[in-house]
């Protein structure tokens, strides 16, 4: 997902040259660091870019063997839940049964292979066909900033560990805040995501009906190739997050 403003960066990030186009990890622009991170993960076939129209010339001359068939472009913002379906009408379109990875572009993340052990881990407790994955991070202090997530009992002995989630907190004040991290039962919301597409369709169908039908439609719509079509059906989808939209509510949350 590189779609983002990055208001929060301002005034070092702009609109048009948002964080996730700066050097910000070890001196390369961090979506160039977040591909690179894929190598290990995924063929090169199997990773899409979601921007917008302003930021696509610069990713292009950043990405210069990326695809460009592989650079989504949404048709407006309208937060992650829109993005996501869109994406994963595109890849379901040629692999219903695909495993997806949804990462933010303006992330560093080290050590990678130890991203790698959870990735590999995530997905295969995303193989049961019904379990949406998410990442946490253990916060190092009470940032407002975050959304949160509260621990549940682990999920087995497999390493990494993998617990139940109880709930999803969004950003909070700053004394909730320090309360969470007081517990040492709450965790980081990193906005990494692991699922298969159908399971995350019916997490769709089951807590947010509208951006469902929107994902349907989107699929119809590029299987069509009608690009009108999709962006019909996309600006249909609800203006909200993955997180209020799905993971708030999922029961099937790891």
């Amino acid at each position: 997902m590189a779609g983002g403003s990055g208001t929060r960066f301002w005034p070092a990030s702009r609109q048009v040259r948002p964080k996730q186009l700066l050097p910000l990890a070890d001196g390369k622009p961090m979506i160039v660091a977040a591909i690179e991170r894929l190598s290990g993960i995924c063929e090169p076939e199997n990773i899409w870019i979601v921007t917008n129209r302003t930021q696509k010339k610069a990713i292009g001359k950043l990405l210069l063997d990326f695809p460009i068939e592989q650079v989504l472009i949404e048709p407006e913002a309208r937060n992650t839940a829109p993005c996501i379906a869109f994406a994963m009408a595109t890849i379901a379109a040629r692999d219903p049964d695909a495993t997806l990875i949804v990462l933010p572009a303006d992330q560093v993340i080290d050590p990678v292979p130890e991203f790698e052990r959870m990735v590999a881990r995530a997905q295969a407790i995303a193989s049961d066909g019904k379990t949406l994955v998410t990442f946490g991070i253990p916060p190092k202090f009470a940032a407002t900033g975050y959304g949160y997530i509260e621990l549940g009992e682990p999920t087995d002995k497999a390493l990494p560990r993998a617990f139940a989630t109880k709930r999803f907190r969004e950003k909070p004040d700053a004394a909730t805040a320090q309360q969470f991290v007081d517990s040492g039962n709450f965790w980081w919301n990193s906005g990494i995501f692991v699922f298969q597409i159908d399971a995350m369709q019916k997490a769709f169908t089951e807590h947010a009906p509208h951006l469902a039908t929107a994902a349907t439609r989107m699929l119809i719509a590029i299987k069509a190739n009608k690009r009108p079509q999709l962006v019909r059906a996309f600006k249909k989808a609800p203006k909200t997050s993955i997180d209020f939209a799905v993971m708030e509510k999922a029961s099937h949350i790891a």
